[in-house]
């Protein structure tokens, strides 16, 4: 799994590439984006899920430790460009709800820049 952060004014974007499936790198993944984040933390959150081929239950785990940490600092997550698959998942869970999922990045950035 690879991480890459980069930045839009105050809101941290983290592009995923890899499958987000039980593995060490998954089950990491969550203490990684901290790390990179607490050093100045942003107002809003986007995970770009663009390069995400698959998910499961870990992988599941791992977005609700994100969203907790995002919560627990007060920034708004959101997650980007989410395959047909993963959208099902996050449906069937209930998940969706929770984390909102948006298409493009302009839409993504309105979403976590939202009072």
């Amino acid at each position: 799994m690879i991480l890459s952060t980069r930045y839009s004014g105050r809101v941290a974007i983290i592009d995923v590439s890899g499958s987000l499936t039980l593995s060490p790198a998954t089950n990491r993944m969550s203490r990684r984006i901290e790390s990179l984040l607490s050093k100045k933390l942003p107002a809003g959150l986007i995970l770009n899920l663009a390069e995400v081929p698959m998910i499961d239950s870990a992988g599941l785990g791992e977005l609700m430790k994100i969203h907790t940490f995002a919560t627990r600092n007060r920034m708004k997550l959101a997650l980007l460009k989410v395959k047909p698959r993963i959208v099902e998942v996050l449906e069937v869970t209930r998940l969706d709800g929770l984390l909102p999922i948006c298409d493009d990045e302009a839409s993504a950035l309105e979403q976590v820049a939202e009072s």
